[in-house]
């Protein structure tokens, strides 16, 4: 992804969720918080999601997020694995599920019947600086990154592209440079001096987008699934793709 992805999520507090049976479906299910689940998005929610999960059925459960923010460290395994369940269906209420590090977020194996809906996914930090070109010398160039993109000078960059913040998309004819960079540091609080291999091609007062990952984990992964629907589901930055189907996954979305 070249593309920056500014979309505000609805905010709330409160957790609750719930599951019901298909032979309850008709009835109003009963509500129940999830202990250990911090809505503020202060304190992991890992554990107490998992938890509760391992709860439901493999058939035809519900889970019902309402508004609030979820945070989830970062994993080296899903954070959400589901095998062979069918009929499951996850309702966000403008639930954000916010993801830390190159953490695989939902994995789904041979699963069917899945229907997801009414939930924002977003990361702790997103993949990427933005800021200003500042001077340029050939094979180096200093830019201050914008504040809501923190820096030290430790974070690894990857790809180097230009943007157009009117547009919102990457600029016209713009550079777009993978790899070649040689070293980075910080040389004054949020400025940042990149040394590339060869001369770039960049101009004082662009606007640059840094990459920090190439490749990431993709948010959505299913393998050999059937009969998945997204409805009302949201991306506010991406590592990498929304959706990856695996051998014979079917999908569809709305909105």
């Amino acid at each position: 992804m070249h593309r920056r992805h500014f979309i505000e999520g609805a905010l709330g507090t409160g957790l609750f969720a719930a599951w019901q049976t298909k032979q309850g479906a008709a009835a109003s299910p009963a509500l129940a918080p999830i202990p250990g689940a911090d809505p503020s998005g202060v304190q992991d929610s890992t554990a107490a999601f998992r938890k509760f999960l391992a709860t439901l059925p493999s058939m035809d459960a519900r889970l019902r997020v309402p508004a609030g923010r979820y945070r989830f460290n970062a994993s080296i395994e899903p954070i959400f694995h589901f095998r062979k369940a069918s009929g499951f269906v996850i309702e966000g209420e403008g639930a954000v599920f916010l993801f830390s590090g190159n953490t695989q977020a939902f994995l789904f194996e041979d699963c069917s019947r899945i229907a997801i809906s009414g939930i924002t996914v977003d990361w702790t930090r997103p993949p990427f600086s933005q800021g200003i070109v500042q001077q340029v010398a050939d094979r180096e160039f200093t830019v201050k990154i914008d504040p809501r993109y923190p820096v030290t000078g430790k974070e690894p960059i990857k790809t180097i592209g230009e943007y157009d913040r009117d547009l919102r998309l990457p600029s016209r004819n713009g550079v777009d440079q993978y790899y070649g960079i040689k070293s980075v540091s910080l040389v004054t609080e949020q400025t940042l001096r990149i040394e590339m291999e060869h001369p770039i091609a960049l101009h004082r007062n662009a606007t640059v987008v840094l990459r920090h990952p190439v490749y990431g984990a993709n948010v959505f992964e299913m393998i050999q699934c059937h009969d998945v629907q997204f409805d009302g589901v949201t991306f506010t930055h991406l590592r990498e793709w929304a959706f990856l189907r695996i051998r014979g996954a079917d999908s569809s979305s709305t909105s």
